[in-house]
C-alpha cells in the first residue's frame, strides 16, 4: 500500500539470524561452556588437559622443594584453556552478533560514531582524520590528527 511518505522495508540479510534465536543460542553455548569449563577443572574426565602444562614445565616446579613456581604456571595455564574454552563457545553461540546487535548500541560503542563527512570546498582540505584521506588533488597524506597539508605548515 502507498500512502503519504511510504518508505519501503530494507531488504532483509538471507543469512540474518533472528533475535530470539540467536540470544537463546548464545546463552546455551555460554552453559555448556561453562559445563565443559567445570567438568574438566574438577578433573571429571581426568587430568587430559594438564599434560601439556607437566610436558612444558621442568621437573624441579614440579617436585622442588618450592613449588610456587609451578603454582603460577598451572594458574596462567588454567586462564589461558578458559580462554580457550571461551572463544570456542563464543564462536558456536555467536557472541559477536550479540555484540554486535544489542550491547554496542545501547552503550554507544564502537560503531555508533556518526559517519564522517568530506569537507567542503571552502571548508578544511587536505585533512587527514581517523584514516580518512583528503589531500588535495586526490594525493594521499601521512599526517596524524587533524593538520593542514598544503600550503606553509607543509
Amino acid at each position: 500500500m502507498w500512502t503519504y511518505e511510504h518508505k519501503p522495508k530494507a531488504p532483509e540479510e538471507p543469512d540474518r539470524i533472528p533475535g530470539r534465536r540467536l540470544l537463546s543460542g548464545a546463552l546455551i553455548s555460554a552453559l555448556c561452556g561453562w559445563l565443559v569449563w567445570s567438568l574438566i577443572y574438577y578433573e571429571y574426565f581426568g587430568s587430559f588437559y594438564l599434560w601439556p602444562l607437566y610436558l612444558l614445565t621442568p621437573e624441579s616446579w614440579v617436585e622442588g622443594a618450592d613449588k610456587m613456581a609451578f603454582v603460577w604456571a598451572w594458574r596462567i595455564y588454567q586462564v589461558i584453556f578458559a580462554g580457550v574454552l571461551a572463544v570456542i563457545f563464543g564462536r558456536v553461540g555467536h557472541w559477536s552478533e550479540v555484540w554486535r546487535r544489542y550491547v554496542a548500541p545501547s552503550s554507544g560503542g564502537p560503531g555508533m560514531s556518526p559517519p564522517l563527512r568530506r569537507p567542503s570546498r571552502g571548508g578544511r582540505r587536505g585533512i587527514r582524520w581517523s584514516g580518512r584521506t583528503c589531500g588535495p588533488r586526490g594525493r594521499t597524506v601521512r599526517l596524524i590528527g587533524w593538520r593542514r597539508t598544503h600550503g606553509r605548515g607543509r
